[in-house]
């Protein structure tokens, strides 16, 4: 094959359609055909030699394959509503940003919200709206959340209900998804809520990553279905269950020098203890999902990586409350998968599908799409 430009992009070719004759040091190359192709937004026209009887398969195979994509579909994408404010605190917003799903998914909308990684203490909803978008694109309302990471209060702003049930740790944050929740279940601005009616379902699913994860755990497993509980969770690697005495040894294993990092480090700070507290077990307890699930938690999809260096064993302590709970067996609602390598949350959300196992993301999306009204 010879690649060649008009205009001498790459080869100071000339011409245009199937007569173009590009060429290359001297030399007349015949039987190219015209592409147009665009890197980063830089467009050009490139010619691809190729055999007559290739040149037709190909044109062929593009016709087929145009005459089975529906109408409307090509280059269909989720629209994009940034920086909504859900709630405000003394210091500043609540927001989040919703994708839409592009036609023909219509209103009414199952939501999924989607919580970032942060050890409890960083982390932006920018951190994974790629995650969002990917939900969008999948059928779903979905919105990349933020929560607080200091104490400041909540107040509402427009209306929007507010949670009345928190646990007993660090109540602001899992406060902050529930108020999320609500949003989603309950709207009051677009596109989520127009000409007086809601646009959703009042379904409402979370995906969530690291600390994201173990908020939406806690908020599948307390609360009712007509208020702050999630209908399904997706959880990414979290941390479920504070005093679980193999992972609190990370600092140490692994290596995390700062008292503050870590498995160790993020729980004891979120739940505003430290070793030698003598209530330290008590609050890492009263801090834990895991403590507080029963056997009415929402359908669990849940994954962790076998050498994971921030929540190592935490997949497996849900497995293990799932099996005690008796819910296990019902492979259909809930599921607990160990991957292979170190990758932590949403680090693992593009890994490609590997055979017939789909990647993480596609399950995801599969198990979620299982459990909305109507599957």
């Amino acid at each position: 094959m010879v690649l060649c430009s008009l205009g001498g992009r790459a080869g100071g070719g000339e011409g245009g359609g199937w007569e173009v004759l590009c060429s290359l040091g001297g030399g007349v190359v015949p039987n190219v055909m015209p592409i147009l192709l665009d890197f980063g937004g830089e467009k050009g026209l490139y010619f691809l030699q190729m055999k007559m009887r290739d040149v037709l398969l190909l044109a062929g195979l593009a016709w087929v394959g145009a005459a089975f994509v529906p109408a409307g579909a090509q280059g269909a994408v989720p629209t994009e509503y940034p920086d909504q404010v859900i709630a405000t605190t003394t210091n500043g917003t609540l927001k989040w940003d919703l994708y839409i799903p592009a036609p023909p998914v219509a209103p009414p909308y199952n939501v999924v919200l989607v919580i970032h990684v942060g050890e409890f203490k960083t982390g932006s909803r920018k951190d994974v709206d790629y995650v969002a978008y990917d939900l969008a694109a999948a059928g779903f309302a979905a919105a990349a959340i933020d929560y607080r990471s200091d104490d400041v209060r909540l107040s509402e702003v427009d209306g929007q209900r507010r949670p009345v049930f928190a646990p007993p740790a660090k109540k602001n944050q899992v406060e902050d998804v529930q108020t999320m929740i609500l949003a989603a279940r309950f709207p009051n601005q677009a596109p989520l809520f127009l000409n007086g009616k809601s646009q959703v379902t009042g379904w409402v699913a979370a995906v969530g990553g690291s600390a994201g994860a173990a908020h939406a755990l806690w908020c599948a497993a307390t609360g009712t279905l007509s208020d702050t509980r999630l209908n399904a969770a997706a959880l990414l690697s979290g941390p479920y269950l504070f005093d679980d005495p193999r992972s609190l040894t990370d600092n140490a294993s692994l290596g995390c020098k700062d008292k503050k990092s870590g498995f160790a480090g993020s729980v004891t700070t979120y739940c505003k203890t430290s070793n030698g507290d003598r209530n330290y077990t008590t609050k890492l307890e009263d801090g834990s999902a895991l403590e507080v699930m029963d056997n009415t938690v929402s359908p669990l999809i849940a994954f962790g990586t076998v050498n994971d260096p921030i929540t190592p064993y935490q997949y497996s302590d849900v497995g293990a409350q799932l099996s005690k709970l008796g819910l296990l067996s019902d492979t259909a609602d809930y599921s607990i998968t160990q991957l292979s390598g170190s990758a932590h949350a949403f680090e693992y959300w593009d890994e490609p599908n590997c055979g017939n196992t789909p990647g993480v993301a596609t399950q995801v999306e599969n198990f979620l799409l299982a459990h909305v009204p109507g599957s």
